[in-house]
C-alpha cells in the first residue's frame, strides 16, 4: 500500500502542497472519487488554466450565452436540452476530440459536435460519451481559459442530473444563468448553494430579458438579487442582464449593438478584468477552497480508518456483514419508497382534475357572453375582418383565465410534492437508521445527512396560446370569404361549441404540462436521493477496509501506519469546520453558502 511522505503538521501554506498530501491520504484510504478531483485540482494549477463553467437550470439558454460571450456559433441550440455531456471549449486550430466511458479519445471535425452531445442525435447518451473538447481560435482575453458547457440541472434524463453534480468539483469560475420563467427554483439556489463552495467568483446571468416587459425588468431584478442574497448566501449578486438571442442575432448579421445589449458587453469586460488581473489570486483561491474540502471529507475516513484498524479482524467480518446486511435492506426498502413517491405523483395529478372540470364547466358561459357582445358591438364587414376580432376578443377572454387556472394548479401540486418529498426524506432516514446505528456504534462515525427539496420542474413545451377558429377548422378559408353579417350568425350559433372546445383544449394543456413536470420532479428527486445513499456506502467500505487491511499486516507496518494515522488527523483537524462532526462527506452532497 502505498503511503504519502510524512508532512509537518498543521494547515500548509501553498495550495498545491496541501493538494498533494491529501491526495495520498485519499489514495490511501480507497477515496478514488477524491483522488480523481485532487488531480484535476493539481493539473489546473500547475497550468495556471482556469475553468469557467457555465451552469444553471436546463433551457435557460446556457449554450446560447456562451456563443454569444465567444461570438461564435459554436455550441448547437435548440428546443430539447443537452444530454449528459458537457462539452469544454479552449483555444487551439479547430479540432474535436470526443472522449468516451468505454474506448480511446478520438479525434473528428467540429462541425460534428451535435452528433455527440444533443439529445436529438445523441438521445440519453447512447454513444456514452463522457465529454467533448472543441479548440478553436478564442479572442486574446479567453486563452488559457476552459470554458465548460455543462448539461442542466433539473433534466429528466437521471445521468445528467449526476453529471451536473459530478461536474461541481471541477469549477473555479461559474456563470450562473437565469431566466424569466421561473425566475429562481429551490432546486436552482440548492445548486448554487453546492457549486458556491468550489467557486471562487460567480457572474449571475439574467437572460432571455427580450421576454419581459419593460416595466417588469426591474422587479424582476430585485427580486433575484433578493432571493440569491438571502437563500443562497452571496453578499453582493451583480446581475448582467442578457438577450443572448438577440445578441447572437445581430452578431450574425453583421449589425451594431444594441443598447439592450449594454449587459452582455458589460459582463464580457468584467470576464476580461477577472481573467487578466485575478488569474492568479482566483486560482490560489479555488485550489485553497478545494483543500478544506476534501480535508474535511478524509478526516472522516482517516477517523473511520483508525477505528477498524484497532478492531479485531473477527469483530470487524461481524460488523461488515451487518452493514451489508443493512445496506442490502435499505436498497430494498428504498424501492418500496419510490413506488409510494410514484403513488403521489399519481394521486397528486388525479387531485387535479376535479379543479379542471370545474374550469370547463364554470368559465364557458361569461365567455360566451363577453364573445356574443363583441359580435353584436363588431362593426367589421368581411368575414376576414370578423374573425380576427373573433379570434383577438377569445383569447383575451381565454388566456388570462388559463393563466390564473395554471398558477393555482402550479401551486397545490407544488403543494403536495413538498409534502410527498418530506414523507420520502423522513422514511428514508429511518430507513437508514439500522445502517447509521451500525456506523455509530461500531465506527463510530457520522452518517451525512440525507436531506433535499423538491421544486416543481420548469415548464418544457407549454406556452400560452389558444387556436383560432381560422387554424381549428377546414373551412377557415371558406369564413374568411363570408360577409360578416352571415358569419356573425354562424359564430353565434356555434358559441357553445366553439368555447366548450376551446377551454378542453387548454385544460388538457395545462394538465399534461404539470404531469410532465411533475415527472421530471420526482425522476430528478429520486436519483440524487439514490446517488448519495449509493457513494455514502462506498466511501464507508472503502475507509473501512484499508484501516482493516494496515491491521493485517506485519508489526512494522502496523506501527508505520499507527503514527501515519496520528499525522493525518493532526495536519486535517485544521480543516473540519467549527463543531462540525467528522463524516464520509459525499462528493456531490451540497455544502453552505459562502
Amino acid at each position: 500500500m502505498s503511503l504519502p511522505s510524512p508532512q509537518p503538521h498543521g494547515r500548509l501554506p501553498d495550495p498545491g502542497a496541501e493538494l498533494r498530501t491529501l491526495r495520498g491520504i485519499a489514495e490511501s484510504l480507497g477515496q478514488l472519487d477524491c483522488v480523481r478531483e485532487i488531480d484535476v485540482t493539481l493539473r489546473a494549477l500547475e497550468s495556471g488554466t482556469l475553468r469557467i463553467a457555465v451552469l444553471g437550470q436546463f433551457k435557460r439558454g446556457k449554450s446560447t450565452l456562451l456563443n454569444a460571450i465567444l461570438r461564435r456559433d459554436l455550441l448547437p441550440t435548440g428546443v430539447l436540452p443537452l444530454t449528459s455531456v458537457a462539452t469544454e471549449i479552449r483555444d487551439g486550430d479547430g479540432e474535436l476530440w470526443v472522449f468516451r466511458a468505454d474506448g480511446p479519445p478520438f479525434r473528428t471535425a467540429p462541425e460534428s459536435l451535435a452528433e455527440y452531445v444533443t439529445e436529438r442525435r445523441n438521445p440519453e447518451n447512447v454513444q456514452h460519451v463522457d465529454r467533448v473538447e472543441l479548440k478553436v481560435p478564442l479572442p486574446a482575453w479567453a486563452r488559457d481559459v476552459v470554458f465548460r458547457d455543462t448539461p442542466g440541472v433539473g433534466s429528466i434524463h437521471e445521468s445528467t442530473t449526476r453529471e451536473a453534480s459530478r461536474l461541481l468539483s471541477e469549477v473555479d469560475a461559474a456563470i450562473f444563468v437565469l431566466s424569466p420563467d421561473p425566475p429562481v427554483s429551490a432546486v436552482e439556489l440548492a445548486f448554487l448553494r453546492a457549486v458556491s463552495e468550489h467557486a471562487a467568483k460567480f457572474f449571475f446571468v439574467l437572460n432571455k430579458v427580450d421576454l419581459v416587459p419593460l416595466d417588469e425588468l426591474e422587479a424582476l431584478t430585485d427580486y433575484l438579487d433578493r432571493a440569491l442574497r438571502e437563500r443562497a448566501g452571496f453578499a453582493q449578486p451583480t446581475i448582467y442582464r442578457v438577450s443572448a438571442r438577440r445578441a447572437l442575432e445581430r452578431h450574425r448579421e453583421a449589425l451594431e449593438s444594441a443598447p439592450g445589449d449594454s449587459g452582455l458587453s458589460q459582463l464580457v469586460a468584467d470576464l476580461t478584468g477577472y481573467l487578466g488581473r485575478g488569474r492568479a489570486a482566483a486560482l490560489r483561491e479555488s485550489a485553497g477552497r478545494r483543500a478544506a474540502r476534501y480535508g474535511r471529507r478524509l478526516l472522516g475516513a482517516v477517523q473511520l480508518a483508525r477505528t477498524t484498524f484497532r478492531t479485531d479482524h473477527v469483530v470487524f467480518v461481524a460488523a461488515m456483514d451487518r452493514l451489508d446486511r443493512a445496506t442490502h435492506e435499505l436498497r430494498e426498502e428504498q424501492r418500496a419508497a419510490d413506488a409510494v413517491l410514484d403513488a403521489d405523483l399519481a394521486r397528486l395529478i388525479s387531485g387535479l382534475d376535479p379543479e379542471l372540470d370545474r374550469f370547463r364547466a364554470q368559465e364557458g358561459a361569461p365567455i360566451a357572453v363577453a364573445l356574443e357582445r363583441r359580435l353584436d358591438g363588431s362593426r367589421a364587414v368581411g368575414g376576414a375582418h370578423l374573425v380576427q376580432e373573433f379570434d383577438e376578443a377569445m383569447r383575451e377572454e381565454l388566456l388570462p383565465r388559463v393563466a390564473e387556472l395554471r398558477t393555482s394548479l402550479e401551486r397545490q401540486l407544488l403543494t403536495g410534492l413538498e409534502a410527498a418529498g418530506g414523507r420520502y426524506v423522513a422514511r428514508t432516514r429511518a430507513l437508514l437508521g439500522d445502517v447509521e446505528r451500525t456506523v455509530r456504534t461500531v465506527f463510530r462515525v457520522e452518517v451525512p445527512a440525507i436531506d433535499d427539496e423538491l421544486d416543481l420542474a420548469p415548464t418544457e413545451r407549454y406556452y400560452p396560446h389558444a387556436e383560432g377558429i381560422y387554424e381549428a377548422t377546414f373551412a377557415g378559408q371558406t369564413m374568411l370569404l363570408l360577409p360578416a353579417a352571415a358569419l356573425r350568425r354562424r359564430l353565434r350559433a356555434r358559441l357553445p361549441t366553439i368555447v366548450a372546445e376551446r377551454l378542453d383544449q387548454q385544460a388538457g394543456r395545462v394538465r399534461s404540462d404539470l404531469f410532465e413536470r411533475g415527472q421530471r420532479t420526482v425522476s430528478e428527486f429520486r436519483v440524487r436521493m439514490h446517488a448519495r445513499l449509493d457513494e455514502s456506502a462506498l466511501a464507508l467500505r472503502h475507509a473501512a477496509a484499508a484501516g482493516q487491511e494496515a491491521a493485517s499486516a506485519d508489526p512494522r507496518t502496523r506501527a508505520e501506519w499507527s503514527d501515519r494515522l496520528d499525522r493525518w488527523e493532526a495536519d486535517l483537524r485544521p480543516l473540519l469546520e467549527a463543531n462540525s462532526p467528522p463524516a464520509i462527506v459525499l462528493p456531490a452532497e451540497p455544502g453552505g453558502p459562502p
